[in-house]
């Protein structure tokens, strides 16, 4: 995690198989593709992220992420503010976030493709795209 003045950037890994649903943010964002190849869904338009594209989205843009590929896909996620939580604070919103996601999978929450209905969209798109498992 990178802090500045104004704004931020960290990275996240993102394995294979993996779905999350559409959903928005309070502030702008840049997400870069490291690594990897993965899926965007926007307003339930969805397109091929490879290494070196570059997708911006404004507040409130719903946004979903899918990685309908063996490998992982890693993004470098530039925000357009910068909160106010240091490192260890940082550490500890992600722990926290990590047991929220957790308790929403065990209830019933999709968090991977192939979890999904043969026919989900994300499936579909996916198939279209020659991906494994989709």
């Amino acid at each position: 995690m990178l802090k500045g003045d104004g704004s931020q950037a960290h990275f996240i890994e993102m394995p294979g198989d993996l779905y999350c649903h559409e959903h928005t943010h309070t502030t702008e964002s840049l997400i870069f593709t490291v690594k990897g190849r993965w899926v965007l869904c926007s307003t339930s338009r969805r397109q091929l992220m490879q290494p070196g594209s570059l997708f911006w989205f404004k507040a409130g843009t719903p946004t979903g992420y899918e990685v309908p590929f063996s490998e992982p896909a890693f993004i470098l996620i530039f925000k357009g503010d910068r909160d106010e939580k240091d490192e260890e604070g940082f550490i500890e919103y992600l722990q926290d976030l990590k047991l929220r996601l957790e308790r929403a999978h065990e209830e019933g929450t999709p968090f991977k493709l192939s979890e999904l209905c043969v026919d989900h969209p994300a499936r579909v798109f996916a198939r279209g795209l020659g991906a494994e498992g989709a």
